[in-house]
C-alpha cells in the first residue's frame, strides 16, 4: 500500500487508515488485534482511534495490538467528546487536554502517540489556548505531531494564524468527512489543508457503505439495501446524498467495470486524487470484511475517469463560492486549490 506524508509531521502513513470506532463495541479484544493484524498484511500502517470510543476500550484493545504486532504501525488517538456520557470529561481546557493523553497513554500502552487530535469544536475554549497546549505536549515529546477535526473553517485559520505569529509548527493533520458522496469539504476545509501544509484524513470515505454496491439503487433490485432509501447518520450529508446516490453508484460502477477493479477501490481513489487529501480512514467488522474494501489495489485513474465521476456527485456550493464563480468566469476553487497545492 501506498505511503504519503501527514503535513510537515515526517509520519509517512499508508494512504488507507484502519479506524476503530467499533473496537470494544462490536469487536472483542480478540477480534480487534486479529482486524489489525490483516490490515498490517495489507501494507496498512496508520490506526485512528479516541478516547470517546467504546468509553475508552477501543484505545485498550489498539493498545494490545501494539503490544502483540510490535510498533509496525503508528497511531492517531483524540479527545474532546464526552465520554462515560459526561460533559465534563470533554472539551479543551489546558489541564483537561493533559489529563485525557495521559489517560489514553495508560490506556494504550505507550509513553507517547505519534498524532494527537482535537476531536471536535469546543466553543467555551479559544482554539489559540487548545493548540498552546498541544504544542508544549509536542515539545515534551509525549506527542509526535497534533491535528484538528470538526471545526469550523475559520478555527482552522485561527490556530494556524497563532502558530504563525508564535512561530512553531502548527497541526499536520486536520480529519473531517469527506466522500465522492458528501463534498462539503471542499468549500473550505480542502483549501485551508492546503494553505496551511495540513494533510486531510478522510472520515466516512464510503458514504457509511453507500458507496461499495452493496445497496440496491433502485426499488426491486436484488441486494441489501437500507430500508426504502438509503440514508445512513443524520447530519453528515446523507440526507443529501440519497437523491444523488443512483447516478453516483452508476458511475462508479461504470468506472469499475473498464478499469476492472471494484466500485470501493474506484471511490477510494477518486478521494485520494483530491488535493490535500493524505488518508482514508476507514473501518470494517472482520478481516474478511477488510479484504473487500482493500484487498483490491487501487487504481491509478486517469483525467476522464476523475472528471466523469465527480461530474455525476456535484457538490453543494455555498456563499461566497458560488458569487465568486458567477463574477470570475473561469474561476474553480478547485484548481485554485490544486495550483497552490503544487506550488
Amino acid at each position: 500500500m501506498r505511503t504519503r506524508p501527514l503535513g510537515r509531521s515526517g509520519i509517512d502513513v499508508s494512504v488507507v487508515t484502519l479506524g476503530s470506532m467499533n473496537f470494544g463495541k462490536d469487536l472483542d479484544e480478540r477480534e480487534g488485534v486479529e482486524l489489525v493484524a490483516a490490515y498490517l498484511d495489507h501494507g496498512g500502517n496508520f490506526l485512528d482511534t479516541a478516547d470517546c470510543y467504546a468509553d475508552g476500550l477501543s484505545e485498550t484493545i489498539v493498545g494490545a495490538a501494539r503490544r502483540r504486532l510490535g510498533d509496525r504501525f503508528a497511531i492517531c488517538t483524540k479527545t474532546g467528546r464526552p465520554m462515560f456520557d459526561d460533559e465534563r470529561q470533554s472539551g479543551y481546557a489546558p489541564q483537561r487536554l493533559r489529563n485525557a493523553l495521559e489517560a489514553s497513554l495508560r490506556r494504550l500502552g505507550v509513553d507517547h502517540v505519534e498524532m494527537y487530535q482535537l476531536h471536535q469544536w469546543d466553543p467555551a475554549v479559544p482554539v489559540e489556548d487548545a493548540v498552546e497546549t498541544l504544542a508544549a505536549l509536542r515539545d515534551e515529546g509525549k506527542i509526535g505531531a497534533f491535528g484538528i477535526g470538526n471545526v469550523p473553517a475559520w478555527a482552522l485559520g485561527q490556530a494556524y494564524g497563532f502558530c504563525r505569529g508564535r512561530a512553531i509548527a502548527g497541526a499536520d493533520a486536520y480529519q473531517y468527512h469527506y466522500s465522492l458522496g458528501c463534498r462539503d469539504a471542499e468549500a473550505e476545509i480542502l483549501p485551508a489543508c492546503v494553505a496551511h501544509g495540513a494533510g486531510l484524513m478522510a472520515w466516512s470515505p464510503l458514504s457509511g457503505g453507500l458507496l461499495t454496491g452493496k445497496y440496491a439503487t433502485q426499488p426491486g433490485a436484488s441486494g441489501p439495501r437500507r430500508g426504502d432509501k438509503p440514508v445512513g447518520r443524520r447530519g453528515y450529508g446523507f440526507e443529501r446524498l440519497a437523491d444523488g446516490w443512483p447516478a453516483i453508484c452508476e458511475s462508479l460502477r461504470l468506472v469499475a467495470d473498464r478499469t476492472g477493479t471494484s466500485m470501493t477501490a474506484v471511490a477510494l481513489s477518486w478521494l485520494l486524487s483530491r488535493p490535500g487529501v493524505v488518508t482514508a480512514v476507514i473501518g470494517a467488522r472482520s478481516p474478511a470484511q477488510l479484504a473487500e474494501t482493500i484487498g483490491t489495489p487501487l487504481p491509478e485513474l486517469g483525467p476522464e475517469y476523475l472528471a466523469a465521476l465527480t461530474e455525476n456527485a456535484p457538490a453543494v456550493t455555498p456563499y461566497p463560492q458560488d458569487f465568486l464563480t458567477q463574477v470570475l468566469p473561469g474561476w474553480d476553487l478547485m484548481a485554485v486549490t490544486r495550483r497552490e497545492a503544487v506550488g
